[in-house]
């Protein structure tokens, strides 16, 4: 016991040094960042000076703004001197109070731990080397400053400067790159003394005292106190900045350019050093770094591998022999109705709905979705998750429950803690009414004055399931341990210590529809008494609860794949399709465990570590099985053959912006492009990807799939092809029918580019959409309200607009390219977009490029949600124009080349693109994709479009709307 607690008390010192080093830490960067932006600051005034010098004559107005921006950077130096010095004091003394709990007991005082004491005297010698070069940049800084303080005092006086100015312009950039040198030294300390303090913390171990975790809190809350002061005042020396680097720019003078241009390089390299060193100020009291500035992080972009590679490369599970006997309740709260709405819960719904339907083939009637849809298409009151549809969806879950039976229950909504007793809290599920008044008799749901849905209810239902049931409970919100589980055993009623801001919390001041979100709820607390303890039901079932964080952690919302998603909730349905849906919990924990390490390397601030919890049945029967570690599957590869030239084109449009916008095209060409690289072995120099911009990201214009840049990168695709060349030309959008010419009386079929309306009038496409919403359609059968295929408007005769046109991509035109390809080449071309229809590809398959219009109407994409189906077709309103240059219209030969055309659909159908394995995509590229891994890349054109249409067909059996033929066309 006394080594033990000799331990403990060395721990409690390395944390003290550790605390006190990082706010040493943090204090020196800040001093560094001041001292860049000083420096930055004095060679702007440089440069004034010298192009006032240059002119001639220097106004009254100039001196007197330099003297200004003189007395603003000394306020702002005095201010944030003041601030380090108040904040060090407090953290010294806090630190001398923990300090003395070690001196309140010197018998532990023999139980030192040598390396601990090493490690706290090699951070005590890095500080204090980072604090001498610090001061070695504030006196050079101080330095240039005096020199600077010459020349502005000469100019107050109208006297020329003493000396050669150009020796003051060399001196002070002498003195700058010294500074910046040192500055990057005294950052390169930084990170080793950060390194040095995560290597004291990792070892730390969880217990200790009430008292060491208090101060350890009260250290937390100074640095972020700091951060936030350091933050404000950062931005200040930032717009002065700005300021000085604007003058510089607009100064009349020509004679000095070269060296302000020079000087304007410099200052914007210093910002960059001052940028750097404000991320090392975020240094938390445990020593782990979560420093990293949010700005455009949350916007990246995450594609996963597509299932067919590494997981499921069947479209569907064969039925288990217990398929009649299964039942599934998935419950989603978006709170439309509350200013704390979530964006993603629904697609998540819709996510796990299509896993069960269509991967795991429940029946309609086995499956319960309470929803409360969008604001444009609410769901029924009878279907929405109230507190009351939540309880009586529960007791219909495991009602009537035989040995064999399985059940399956997912919430995806907010969490929250609410006091129970004196320092105890329970955890509970928000319903969409919880601020509703509590129902007379109702205490199963009525905690303190709300309406919510205690995760004690849920751990009740589930014990009423008998011995031989099979339980899985996914809860994608925070607080989501249900109690009875885990070890130690989680109880109803526990303490909790206080929760840290999300490190996104920053962000939310913004309104932005892609902005993450946390999955928790603070309610004001009520008058409501303690309540009695509650004794935990027993388990006799194999259940299995998949939690999204630990108690004290945040789950989130992201945007993922095009659309809003629960971080967990995307990566446990990825985890379930690569373990082909067979995993057991311990490869499924691993898998889910990969993905969202995976996601965490685009958001770093991510930090959730999902859970999963067993009952004493199922960790029997984990230990009955066996079951190794998990490792991923290998991904299935081709052997790549010596010689052969290869390109590819990939196109994915999403129309992000436009009053009709797609979820999938671009998931489809980030897949395929994961097919190409991985499986085929394609170099990144051999493949050009066109996609525009996703969550109001701006994407490089020459990667953007315009009319130019695809017309400009066929060409690339085709030119210089020979003989024994393979080519692969994907697009996934929009096809569209339109007149080919005044006459209205044919129709021409078009590939529709991301900038197909920038010649039109914006309120000419808007005036197409119906004044009053139809029906949003469904992608799932048998969902409640939405079951039907997208609803269509007849369309309204636009008026003409005189000289505007469409920015189109004819199918003839695509056609003039394919023509430039030798025999012997060969070009796979594959058009998941409705009217996929090549003209003149062959005697046998000599299709005209015109044909009758196909009667459609229009569809309402203000009604649609992300994880719903959507046609591939855009019914444009028709302009008395002729879209098609009228010199491919001549005659032209067959192209020579060895082509396969697929094509998602025939003329008179339409593509469409669903929440297909966790992810929006479109049904042919997915079909494809399945088909090309069934075959092991090996099988030939034939097969593969069999297989296509096998995938296709068992499609159509769990979405309705899916009408589609996959069609193959082949040169001769």
């Amino acid at each position: 016991d006394l080594v033990e607690q000799a331990k403990a008390v060395s721990e409690l010192r390395a944390l003290a040094d550790q605390a006190l080093s990082a706010e040493a830490a943090a204090e020196s960067a800040k001093a560094a960042a001041e001292a860049a932006a000083v420096l930055a600051r004095n060679h702007a005034e440089v440069a004034r000076v010298a192009v006032e010098s240059a002119s001639g004559s220097v106004s009254p107005e100039a001196v007197a703004e330099v003297s200004q921006l003189t007395s603003s950077l000394s306020q702002l130096r005095s201010d944030l001197t003041g601030d380090l010095q108040e904040l060090r004091s407090r953290l010294e003394s806090e630190l001398r109070e923990v300090a003395g709990i070690v001196q309140e007991k010197p018998w532990l005082h023999s139980g030192q731990d040598s390396q601990a004491e090493a490690l706290r005297q090699r951070l005590e010698a890095v500080e204090s080397q980072l604090r001498q070069e610090i001061l070695s940049c504030m006196e050079l800084g101080q330095s240039t400053a005096g020199r600077l303080e010459e020349a502005v005092g000469a100019l107050s006086a109208r006297q020329a400067p003493t000396g050669d100015f150009s020796d003051v312009l060399n001196s002070s950039q002498a003195s700058q790159a010294h500074l910046e040198e040192m500055i990057t030294t005294a950052l390169e300390r930084t990170e080793q003394l950060e390194q040095s303090l995560i290597a004291v913390t990792s070892g730390l171990t969880a217990d200790g005292s009430d008292k060491l975790n208090e101060q350890v809190q009260k250290l937390g809350e100074d640095f972020e106190e700091l951060k936030s002061r350091s933050t404000s005042c950062e931005t200040k020396l930032l717009e002065e900045l700005s300021r000085v680097s604007a003058a510089v720019r607009d100064a009349p003078s020509a004679a000095l350019q070269g060296e302000v241009l020079q000087l304007a390089s410099r200052l914007q390299a210093a910002e960059a050093v001052l940028a750097k060193t404000s991320a090392l100020t975020a240094v938390e009291a445990t020593g782990a770094s979560r420093s990293e500035a949010i700005g455009s992080s949350w916007q990246a972009e995450v594609h996963s591998m597509p299932a067919a590679l590494h997981g499921l490369v069947e479209s569907a599970k064969p039925l288990p022999p217990s398929a009649s006997r299964r039942k599934a309740l998935i419950v989603g709260c978006s709170y439309l109705e509350s200013p704390e709405s979530l964006t993603g819960t629904l697609n998540d719904a819709w996510n796990v709905l299509s896993l069960l339907r269509h991967t795991l083939q429940f029946a309609e009637s086995q499956v319960r979705f309470i929803a409360d849809g969008s604001e444009s298409c609410k769901m029924p009151a009878n279907k929405r998750p109230t507190a009351a549809g939540i309880m009586e969806g529960l007791n219909w879950l495991v009602s009537e429950a035989q040995p064999g039976d399985e059940v399956f229950f997912y919430f995806a909504g907010y969490g929250t803690l609410l006091p129970h007793g004196i320092g105890t809290f329970e955890a509970c599920l928000v319903p969409t009414d919880f601020a509703a008044a509590p129902v007379q008799g109702a205490s199963a749901h009525d905690r303190g004055g709300y309406r919510l849905i205690p995760l004690l209810e849920v751990t009740r239902a589930i014990a009423r399931l008998p011995a031989g049931c099979k339980a899985t409970v996914v809860l994608d919100c925070c607080h989501s341990t249900l109690p009875g589980f885990g070890s130690p055993v989680q109880q109803a009623a526990f303490h909790w210590a206080q929760m840290q801001p999300p490190a996104f919390a920053g962000a939310e001041v913004e309104t932005h529809a892609f902005m993450p979100r946390a999955r928790r709820l603070v309610l004001p607390p009520t008058c409501a008494g303690a309540r009695p303890a509650e004794a935990l039901p027993q388990i006799s079932c194999s259940a299995s609860c998949f939690s999204a964080c630990y108690q004290a952690q945040w789950c989130a919302e992201l945007p993922i794949e095009g659309v809003m998603q629960g971080a967990f909730t995307w990566a446990w349905v990825k985890a379930m399709i690569a373990g082909n849906c067979e995993s057991g919990s311990s490869q499924l924990t691993s898998a889910l465990e990969a993905k969202l390490s995976n996601l965490q390397q685009r958001y770093r601030w991510l930090d959730q570590t999902p859970l999963i919890h067993l009952s004493p049945e199922a960790q029997q029967q984990e230990l009955d099985a066996g079951e190794v570690s998990a490792r991923q599957p290998d991904i299935l590869t081709r052997p790549l053959q010596t010689g052969q030239r290869r390109k590819a084109l990939l196109i994915g449009i999403n129309y992000a912006g436009s009053h009709a916008p797609l979820k999938g095209a671009i998931n489809d060409a980030w897949n395929m492009n994961a097919v190409l690289r991985h499986s085929l072995q394609f170099t990144a120099d051999q493949i050009r990807v066109l996609v525009d911009g996703e969550h109001g990201q701006k994407a490089n214009p020459s990667q953007v799939p315009t009319r130019a840049n695809i017309l400009a990168n066929f060409q690339w695709l085709m030119e210089g092809a020979q003989p024994g060349d393979s080519l692969i030309l994907l697009f996934c959008g929009y096809g569209a029918q339109h007149p080919k010419d005044a006459s209205a009386r044919e129709n021409e079929a078009y590939l529709v580019p991301s900038d197909f309306a920038a010649d039109v009038p914006e309120d000419l496409l808007l005036a197409q959409l119906p004044s009053t919403p139809s029906t949003a359609p469904s992608s799932l059968a048998g969902t409640p309200s939405v079951s039907r295929a997208p609803s269509f408007v007849a369309p309204a005769t636009p008026k003409a607009v005189a000289g505007a046109s469409y920015r189109l991509v004819s199918l003839l035109e695509l056609n003039r390219f394919i023509t430039q390809i030798p025999a012997g080449a060969s070009l796979t071309t594959i058009l998941d977009c409705s009217y996929p229809v090549v003209p003149g590809l062959g005697p046998s398959c000599n299709l005209a490029p015109t044909f009758t219009r196909v009667s459609r109407g229009r569809v309402d994409y203000r009604k649609l949600h992300d994880f719903v189906s959507r046609p591939r077709f855009l019914e444009l309103p028709p302009l008395p124009v002729q879209h098609t240059p009228l010199q491919l219209w001549r005659p032209q030969a067959f192209p020579a080349c060895r082509l396969h055309c697929f094509s998602a659909c025939k003329l008179h159908e339409w593509d469409a693109e669903l929440p297909l394995e966790g992810t929006v995509q479109g049904t042919f590229t997915w079909a494809f994709t399945k088909a090309l891994a069934a075959g092991g890349f090996q099988c030939s054109v034939g097969q593969l479009q069999e297989a296509v249409e096998r995938i296709l067909l068992g499609l159509k059996e769990h979405f309705q709307g899916v009408e589609q033929t996959p069609v193959l066309m082949l040169s001769q």
